[in-house]
């Protein structure tokens, strides 16, 4: 005791152990020295104690610790020690811990004492804490292990999570009398009952004493006393005092059996499972192969012998059972007798009667009739026969594989709803309606809301609802419903739940707004939240029409109720407008109109989150909710939408809110806050897809959805757009902002007349040629001066009637006015003071103006026209197609063919504004039937202007005025040419100045009889080259001179880059002459021989040239080389190595004589 604290964990052992010290007999002292280990400020102490006493212990062989006290302080105080630890444990330390360390003290071990262990222990850790206590109530006195085997059971109830399927194995129970009997007085029954020998003496004494006993007194009639009064006692014995106590009475059992059979009940007793399993080995695994075939013999002892027991039945006793060599006869006698208990049984050994004795036995290969397949004669009989009243426990599966041959079908009105559930899911019946009908048939016996219940719970007992075919589905539901409904009226808040949350959920998506409004007829607030929250979770499987309908049956609840649901009881838990649309009509709220919903008085801003694209949209075009004239609400709504986790929900805006504008005649939100906030947000929200965005989505976007805001737009807004979008998706858009434009008041379109011309410089490569159609432009006059004071300009000139007073005021606003100031001088004044502005005018107002002044008009413009510059100008460009519309539309026939008319018009009053010409403009002036005199008039007008004209306008006077007039077949003389004399008069006359925007062929399009010799130098370099690479025009040297002697020897590089590839493509089309002459004009007049030609430039003349030089003769190859360089040449050393050389070459040299006169000069 002195030194106690001085000693290591393993010299305590040696004490604890010690006899001599008498520790295991002092409770005292062995605490003091277990509390100075466990206090050691030394954290490992105690382990090391731990493994010193388990190994000691093994060494001198001590399985048990005989004193109690001194036990249960070991284990006590171990437990509660390491109890802060056990959240930390592996299990592999409690596998040390119980199946080592405290072996020897288990047997103090109570239900009570586990309390220390945590709930979250891992099922290892747990399954190494039983391993631990069975193998100690194996190695313990019977007397000794009863707490112990209480601790098991309560650990197996407390972590059923862990619970493992019962072994597939015929476990034997070993028997060891000593153990067993290690407390009893073995002689003191035989002494008592050989006094008192009767049955009061004979239950007075234990089953297990009496096993001990010498059984001498164990007759039949004694065992048969034994066996009531232990089950009327309700004392439950281990099977291995049964079985020792039945091998003690062998002689006697079966009689008692017999004799017990007649007096006991068939309920399921604990202390009877015991005893069965006791049986099981003691007498059925005896039986011999003949017993076992003999049907009387069998029936004899299931039907009778060890009926009693049967309801006790366990998982080891069937599996055993499923091991012996039965015949299908037998088999099913013992199924009969299994049968006649099953009532008695409660679920978990009814299905154990299945999983461990019938399919183990129907499963087995070693027998000569597997299954018992051939015993029965069909699927009915073979189903009776071997599973009696369990075959409701297998699986249909089970059922297909133990008999190959078996009809599901033929049986349905024997399967259970769960295993009609499996045939449903299994043999394509999802697509079956004649299918499902005979499965409701079926389901209407018996208890109909019971079988359905099971049916529609099992069909998700995978975690998988299955795959209906829609018209299926609707017949489960309809069917469902009509069993169902009647029971409405019964039903509580949980069964409302269970149903609508668990057991419809396969067929919600087929319940029909008949079958809410019949379920909702009589049903209370809450109930009804329930049914709506469960009506939810199926609305994504429903189509949008029935999600209407339901929506539209909720709702007439509601009003039905309107006086019940906003009392507290029914607004109980719901804080929010947003949550009370949630609990009263869920995902179907958003089916509800906009205008349904404000009947329910719900506040806007609040349940803003919870609508549809189709209620926002209905919302602000609300004019009670006045969202039209509230920016912010309107950018909250919008934000809504755009921030939404569904991608798709302001698409669907936008085409409702299109939809809404449509019906209600909008085509403009006048707000202009509210209409930038329209377009500005929904540009931001849209420009990342714009990427992605095909013609037809710019189509809907710009035509269709923006429309009535597209007035807010200006060139900054289109920044969003891609540079790299289409053509056509450039061209939606375009036309997009056109409509907009045209339909618009001119005050509000002069930002998207802006924009339109952004788009349009931004876009160049989409530009197409202008088209060949005469546009007139409509005239609008509200939507002109729709923001016009039309009086103001008439009140202040009748007072300050002046240039000034006049310049001061808008083209616009004077072309809304009465136009009654509007003389010619005023008009003259007018249109310079807006020439010099710079302003532009769209040509709707010109014609406007132009319209209300046409009295004073053309005087007007004979004045302007003295006065005007000749340039071109945007502002004259609108004022010269109204012109076109006003005036020259309008010009008679006789007006048209009078050249006087013709020229005081183009000639003079309408001057100033041809340099300011458009595409348009000459197409419809094309069109007009002037004669060939006056159309050469207007020429010579359009040709007087040329040089005021950019190039693209000089271009399009060819394109959209003079070829289409010359082409046109509905006049006397197609293309003006029998009204001049040749063709220069014709080239001259016809185009102008214009001449050089035409292609050859054209030229000749137009003039089949055209000299292109004889105009030759009035044609363009272009021209000329399209005529030399025209195969087999040129013939001669002279045509190539003719032409030649017209090109500025600049122009050569043009011109052969165009004329050498056609001759190389077409090489036989082109004389040698021709192509000597070619060569000729080149080498007279190129100077390639000049010091300025460099060797880049020299190279390039080689290869531009090389489809000339292609069998070109020595002589003309020679002629080329002036008699100097000849010279030069010849003096060379080495070029002339033979007489035959020289020969060849003064042969063919066609300038002999003069290259021998210089020779003979230079040696002079």
């Amino acid at each position: 005791m002195a030194v106690v604290d001085s000693l290591s964990p393993e010299q305590k052992t040696e004490l604890i152990l010690d006899t001599d010290s008498g520790a295991l007999e002092d409770e005292a002292f062995l605490r003091e020295v277990l509390t100075s280990l466990i206090e050691s400020p030394d954290d490992e102490e105690f382990e090391h104690f731990l493994i010193a006493f388990a190994k000691a212990n093994k060494q001198k062989n001590i399985t048990l610790i005989k004193n109690p006290g001194v036990r249960d302080t070991i284990l006590n105080l171990t437990l509660t020690a390491l109890a802060p630890e056990f959240e930390e444990f592996e299990p592999e330390d409690f596998k040390m811990l119980f199946q080592d360390h405290l072996a020897p003290v288990l047997a103090s071990l109570h239900p009570g004492s586990l309390a220390v262990i945590p709930n979250n222990i891992s099922c290892h850790s747990y399954r190494a804490i039983l391993t631990g206590l069975g193998q100690s109530v194996e190695s313990l006195p019977l007397h000794l292990s009863d707490s112990l085997r209480s601790s098991i059971k309560s650990l197996k109830e407390r972590f059923t999570r862990c619970s493992l399927p019962d072994s597939f194995m015929c476990k034997k129970t070993p028997v060891n009398e000593n153990l067993i009997c290690a407390a009893v007085n073995r002689s003191h029954v035989q002494e008592t009952l050989s006094v008192y020998n009767s049955s009061e003496a004979l239950c007075r004494f234990t089953l297990t004493e009496h096993a001990c006993s010498s059984a001498t007194h164990l007759t039949a009639s004694n065992l048969v006393t034994l066996m009531n009064c232990t089950l009327e006692s309700n004392r439950t014995y281990p099977t291995e005092v049964w079985k020792l106590l039945f091998q003690k009475a062998s002689p006697e059992l079966d009689k008692a059996l017999e004799t017990f059979a007649t007096m006991a009940p068939g309920n399921s007793k604990p202390s009877l499972s015991h005893a069965l399993e006791a049986l099981g080995e003691v007498r059925i695994a005896n039986f011999s192969q003949t017993q076992l075939q003999s049907d009387d013999f069998v029936s004899s002892w299931f039907q009778t012998n060890i009926r009693p027991f049967l309801a006790s039945t366990t998982p080891n006793f069937l599996f055993c059972l499923s091991s012996k060599n039965f015949s299908c006869e037998t088999y099913q006698t013992v199924i009969k007798a299994f049968s006649s208990q099953r009532a008695s049984m409660d679920r978990e050994q009814q299905q154990a009667v299945y999983t461990h004795f019938i399919r183990p036995f129907l499963s087995r290969n070693d027998s000569s009739d597997p299954g018992c397949v051939s015993f029965n004669r069909g699927s009915k009989e073979w189903l009776q026969g071997n599973f009696g009243n369990f075959s409701g426990f297998a699986k249909l599966r089970d059922l297909q594989h133990l008999n190959a041959n078996f009809s599901s079908a033929e049986l349905l009105p024997l399967l259970t709803p769960t295993q009609v559930a499996e045939l449903t899911l299994s043999s394509g019946a999802l697509n079956d309606t004649d299918h499902i009908d005979r499965v409701f048939e079926r389901l209407q016996e018996g208890d109909a809301l019971e079988n359905v219940e099971e049916f529609l719970t099992q069909l998700t007992a995978n975690g998988k609802g299955p795959d209906f075919q829609p018209v299926v589905r609707d017949r489960v539901m309809n069917r469902t419903f009509s069993i169902i409904s009647p029971n409405f009226t019964h039903f509580m808040e949980e069964d409302w739940f269970v149903w609508f949350h668990k057991i419809l959920v396969p067929v919600l998506p087929s319940f029909s707004p008949m079958m809410i409004k019949s379920a909702t007829a009589n049903i209370s607030c809450k109930n009804f939240q329930v049914v709506v929250s469960g009506m939810s979770n199926a609305a994504p499987a429903m189509s949008k029409g029935q999600r209407k309908g339901i929506g539209k049956a909720l709702q007439g609840y509601l009003v039905k109720s309107a006086s019940v649901i906003n009392k507290p009881v029914c607004r109980h838990g719901i804080q929010s407008d947003a949550e009370w649309l949630e609990a009263y009509l869920g995902a179907f709220s958003q089916h509800v109109t906009y205008s349904d919903l404000k009947a329910f008085n719900l506040s806007a801003m609040a349940v803003v989150d919870s609508l549809s694209p189709e209620q926002k949209t209905e919302l602000i075009l609300d004019t009670d909710s006045g969202a039209l004239e509230d920016e912010a609400f309107l950018r909250e709504v919008l934000t809504s939408l755009i921030e939404s986790p569904d991608d798709e929900e302001f698409e669907h805006f936008l085409i409702a809110f299109a939809k809404a504008n449509k019906q209600k005649n909008i085509t403009l939100i006048k707000n202009p806050g509210v209409r930038d906030t329209i377009l500005n947000l929904t540009l931001t929200a849209l420009a990342p897809e714009f990427e992605e965005f095909d013609p037809e989505d710019f189509k809907m976007l710009f035509q269709d959805h923006l429309a009535p805001v597209l007035a807010s737009l200006h060139p900054g807004s289109l920044a969003v757009i891609p540079n790299n979008i289409s053509c056509h998706s450039y061209r939606a858009i375009l036309t997009g902002l056109g409509q907009s434009v045209e339909s618009l008041p001119l005050h509000l379109s002069d930002s998207l007349r802006s924009s339109i011309k952004s788009l349009k410089e931004r876009f160049t490569r989409c530009s197409l040629p202008d088209s060949f159609m005469c546009k007139k432009t409509p005239v609008d006059e509200n939507l002109i001066c729709a923001a016009v004071n039309r009086s103001h300009v008439q009140e202040t000139l009748s007072v300050y009637n002046s240039s000034e007073a006049l310049c001061r005021f808008t083209l616009t606003e004077h072309a809304c006015s009465s136009a009654t100031h509007l003389t010619a001088s005023n008009l003259v004044t007018l249109m310079n003071c807006t020439l010099e502005s710079n302003r532009t005018y769209p040509t709707e107002v010109w014609k406007l103006l132009f319209q209300k002044a046409s009295p004073e008009l053309d005087k007007a413009l004979e004045t302007f026209a003295t006065m005007a510059p000749g340039n071109s100008k945007p502002s004259l460009s609108h004022a010269l197609e109204a012109l076109g519309e006003v005036r020259i539309a309008n010009f008679s026939q006789t007006q048209l063919q009078s050249d006087d008319f013709v020229s005081s018009w183009f000639q003079t009053n309408i001057r100033p504004f041809l340099a300011s010409t458009t595409p348009n403009f000459l197409f419809c002036l094309s069109s007009k039937n002037f004669s060939c005199e006056t159309y050469q008039t207007v020429i010579k007008a359009f040709s007087s202007q040329r040089a005021s004209m950019d190039r693209e306008q000089q271009q399009a006077v060819y394109t959209h005025f003079i070829r289409p007039f010359l082409s046109r077949n509905d006049s006397s003389d197609p293309g003006c040419v029998s009204f001049n004399r040749g063709s220069k008069e014709w080239l001259q006359g016809n185009f102008g100045n214009f001449s050089g925007f035409a292609t050859l062929q054209d030229l000749q399009a137009l003039n089949s009889n055209i000299s292109t010799v004889e105009v030759a130098y009035l044609l363009t370099v272009s021209q000329l080259a399209q005529l030399a690479a025209t195969p087999s025009h040129l013939k001669t040297k002279m045509d190539v001179t003719n032409i030649m002697k017209v090109i500025n020897p600049v122009n050569f590089g043009a011109f052969f880059d165009i004329v050498s590839p056609a001759i190389e493509t077409h090489p036989t089309n082109f004389t040698v002459e021709v192509k000597s002459a070619f060569l000729q004009e080149v080498y007279d007049r190129g100077n390639l021989s000049s010091p300025a030609i460099s060797d880049t430039e020299f190279l390039l003349w080689l290869r531009r040239l090389s489809p000339l030089l292609v069998n070109l003769s020595p002589s003309l190859l020679l002629s080329t080389i002036s008699t100097s360089e000849l010279n030069q040449f010849l003096s060379r050393p080495n070029v002339i190595d033979n007489e035959s050389d020289i020969c060849v070459i003064f042969n063919n040299y066609n300038n002999t004589a003069a290259f021998l006169e210089t020779v003979c000069h230079s040696t002079d």
